[in-house]
This record gives C-alpha cells, structure tokens and sequence, in this order.
C-alpha cells in the first residue's frame, strides 16, 4: 500500500492528509500520510462492488 496508495513517513509534512500517533514504540513520533489522487473517491467507489482488503509490507519504524 504504501507508495501505491499513499505515502508515509515519520519526517514532519507542511501537508499531509493523515496523522498517526500510534502508542507502541514509546510514543517517539508520528507518521504523516498523504493520499495519492483520487485514491479515498476510488477506495469508496469500487467499495460499492467489492469486499477491499488492503495489505503493506510496509514496517513502522520511528527513530528519533
């Protein structure tokens, strides 16, 4: 998923379209998202039709 639907990474945006804040790893940083293009009206369009399971090999790693 990650840079085919979206990109991430712990370094600070000026722009993002999502923050995440997880709990684990002691709290040591957040992940800013931004959506490709039209990737949330695709998700929700062809939801319609079918059943979407989206899986990463993307690994989470905050460092400070």
């Amino acid at each position: 998923m990650d840079g085919t639907l979206v990109h991430s990474t712990s370094d600070k945006l000026d722009r993002y379209d999502l923050r995440l804040d997880p709990k684990e790893n002691n709290n040591l940083g957040s992940i800013y998202v931004k959506f490709r293009p039209h990737t949330k009206e695709f998700l929700a369009e062809i939801s319609k039709y079918y059943e979407v399971i989206i899986f990463t090999a993307a690994e989470v790693m905050l460092h400070k």
